[in-house]
């Protein structure tokens, strides 16, 4: 059964992941589902996912063959929610997550009830400062809640995560025993496409390493202290002021210059006039922000990354919203396989991040989710397209202004990938030649396919109602 094309495509207009793996066997499809999800607080966001989980089932035939999980962030698993009714009608064939998830695995269950326990103090801070638990789809800013899905209410023995009844709706859906994957694993998706297991790690230091070290420029903004980056880290930060980086330069001179005090209560209480705040409701706020970006850090950290060999031994590198930590992982993963020999061939994860011919760029493109010697400069191939996940106006409505893709990720994957870089808030522009053989949008700007192996289905637009 040979491979004749595969197109990936990608869900559009989301300030969320929701791709679809299509591979055609000879004439025959199947499908993979990676990710099903929307920002919380997005308008229409219920509608826009029930059409989305139509096309999916209604385009190149009617079955769904494989559910990927990456984690469970709301803008990556919303949608199992908002068109719960359909998938739990049509239902799937299989279901892949991470270790993370895996209710047997030790670290997976010490992983979970660390993430029950921020999530219940979280629900807890929410009751004590009036916060809602849920945002309006009023399409204003809902920060950090809004990747953590709607907040239960606090109980006395902890509050459910959300996510947690999404993730046992879809093993009921699911026709096979779900897969829980570790890195350094292989697996194949329908249609017979081989895949590699990256992440996340096992490592807990790289877990939960989200930030890149100081001594070193490990993503496209950089960390040193002396470097003009800094600065510009610091004033494209997704976060309000004060829980921006401060280089060990600034607290020095804070020191020397006996302004130290000033320097505390601009770094831990906002914008630095009058007298200290010790307000016990304030604290409760700043807790609660705190709390919420580990716990969003965290989280994207736990992502499950694949990397999907083609049939021209190229890739397809599935980086969920990986950051820092997930990344540096990679480089230390390596895949034992028997080769035509017998003989025992060892792949290591930077070969394949090497090979890429297709990469969904990390977390819509942000500051730390593309990482750069470890990353993307490994992807040398001059057919690879990006493909960024995206809804930037959205996304800049969000807290202090959240900049997705990232201006310095944007330019990188320019450079990458010159031409090829295509986004989900964008209209593809069919005068782009190097796009054009490889591009399709679909109708009503609900999706866009990329051709990343083969040729156009004769069928195509047959398959596509």
């Amino acid at each position: 059964m040979s491979v004749t094309s595969v197109i990936v495509r990608m869900y559009r207009h989301l300030l969320g992941d929701c791709f679809l793996i299509i591979v055609e066997n000879d004439g025959k499809y199947s499908k993979t589902l990676v990710d099903c999800g929307i920002l919380q607080g997005t308008p229409g966001d219920d509608q826009r996912m029930c059409d989305v989980v139509g096309n999916v089932y209604g385009s190149f035939g009617k079955n769904l063959d494989l559910v990927v999980v990456t984690h469970e962030h709301w803008d990556h698993i919303s949608g199992f929610q908002h068109a719960a009714g359909m998938f739990g009608r049509k239902k799937f064939g299989n279901l892949w997550m991470a270790w993370t998830e895996d209710p047997k695995d030790p670290d997976g269950l010490a992983l979970q009830a660390r993430f029950s326990k921020g999530h219940s103090k979280l629900s807890a801070l929410a009751a004590v400062t009036g916060r809602p638990l849920r945002a309006e789809s009023d399409g204003q800013s809902v920060g950090l809640m809004g990747f953590a899905g709607p907040l239960a209410a606090a109980k006395r023995n902890g509050a459910l995560r959300g996510s947690k009844a999404i993730y046992e709706n879809l093993r009921n859906w699911s026709k096979g025993e779900p897969k829980y994957l570790s890195p350094g694993m292989i697996d194949s998706l329908p249609g017979n496409l081989k895949t590699y297991v990256l992440a996340p790690p096992r490592d807990t230091k790289l877990l939960f390493k989200a930030l890149p070290s100081n001594s070193d420029k490990e993503t496209y903004l950089g960390a040193r202290p002396d470097d003009e980056e800094l600065k510009e880290a610091q004033a494209q930060s997704p976060f309000s002021p004060r829980y921006r980086w401060r280089s060990v330069k600034q607290i020095n001179k804070a020191k020397r210059t006996g302004t130290s005090e000033k320097w505390v209560r601009d770094r831990y209480f906002g914008t630095g006039d009058g007298e200290l705040d010790r307000r016990i409701d304030d604290r409760y706020d700043l807790e609660f922000n705190r709390l919420a970006i580990r716990m969003d850090s965290n989280t994207n950290n736990s992502s499950l990354v694949l990397a999907v060999e083609l049939p021209d031994a190229s890739t397809m590198i599935f980086a969920a919203d990986a950051q820092v930590g997930n990344w540096l992982s990679w480089k230390n993963v390596s895949f034992s396989e028997k080769d035509a020999n017998g003989d025992e061939r060892l792949t290591k994860g930077h070969d394949l991040v090497g090979r890429a011919r297709l990469y969904k760029v990390g977390h819509h493109g942000s500051h730390n989710a593309t990482l750069k010697k470890d990353g993307l400069e490994l992807m040398i191939r001059d057919d690879l397209v990006a493909l960024i996940s995206t809804d930037a106006k959205f996304a800049l409505k969000q807290g202090k202004g959240w900049l997705m893709p990232n201006p310095n990720v944007s330019k990188a994957l320019d450079k990458h990938a010159p031409g090829r870089v295509v986004r989900g808030d964008l209209v593809t522009k069919p005068d782009q030649k190097r796009l054009a053989a490889i591009v399709r949008e679909g109708k009503g700007e609900l999706y866009v396919d990329v051709l990343a192996y083969g040729d156009w289905p004769a069928d195509y637009s047959h398959q596509n109602p």
